[in-house]
């Protein structure tokens, strides 16, 4: 079940992975087909790297904020 803190992750997820494909594995699909690798290999290291950044701050974002929820409710031993 999504808590209120994970529904608020789906929009910005969800935006973040679609430039990704948008932005970059259409492109790089197109270039594999008309054999453009070094090109791929360029756009892999220039730009895919930030979008899978931009991406996984979302997530990093909200594992802190899971991993911090739970810490306030456990109980100490």
């Amino acid at each position: 079940m999504k808590t209120p803190k994970d529904i608020a992750l789906d929009a910005p997820l969800t935006e973040r992975f679609n430039d990704y494909v948008e932005k970059e594995l259409e492109l790089m699909i197109n270039a594999g087909k008309q054999g453009s690798f070094e090109w791929i290999i360029a756009q892999e290291t220039d730009v895919t790297r930030k979008l899978d950044n931009a991406y996984n701050e979302v997530l990093l974002a909200g594992d802190q904020a899971a991993y911090s929820a739970r810490r306030r409710h456990q109980r100490p031993s």
